[in-house]
C-alpha cells in the first residue's frame, strides 16, 4: 500500500512478498520498493549504523527476482513509471564503506 494508510491509502497487488529473518534488512527492501535509499528512513539508517540488523543490501542474499527488477516492477505498478535505484549494481549505504 502506498500513500496515507491503511484507510486511505492506495492498495498494490504486486505478487511479490517480502520476507527474511532480519527486519532491518526486510524492512530496507521495502523501502527500496517505495524508491527510497535506507539513508532516507531515519530508523533504517539509525539501527543499520548501531549494528543493528543489517542495511547494507550487498551483505544481503535475496532469492526470487533480483532487487532493481523488484523495484522496477513495483514502482510501475505503484506510480505509473519504473523506479531502479540501483541501475549499476546494489548503492552502498554510506559510500566508500563496505
Amino acid at each position: 500500500m502506498i500513500g496515507t494508510g491503511p484507510s486511505e491509502g492506495k492498495p498494490i497487488n504486486a505478487n511479490m512478498i517480502i520476507a527474511g529473518t532480519d527486519p532491518v534488512a526486510t524492512d530496507t527492501v521495502g523501502a527500496r520498493m517505495f524508491g527510497l535509499m535506507p539513508q532516507g528512513v531515519n530508523y533504517l539508517f539509525q539501527c543499520a549504523k548501531r549494528g543493528i540488523g543489517m542495511g547494507e543490501l550487498k551483505n544481503v542474499t535475496i532469492k526470487g527476482i533480483p532487487l532493481q527488477q523488484a523495484e522496477l516492477n513495483f514502482s510501475t505498478l505503484a506510480y505509473g513509471y519504473g523506479i531502479a535505484l540501483d541501475s549499476n549494481g546494489i548503492k552502498q549505504m554510506v559510500p566508500g564503506k563496505a
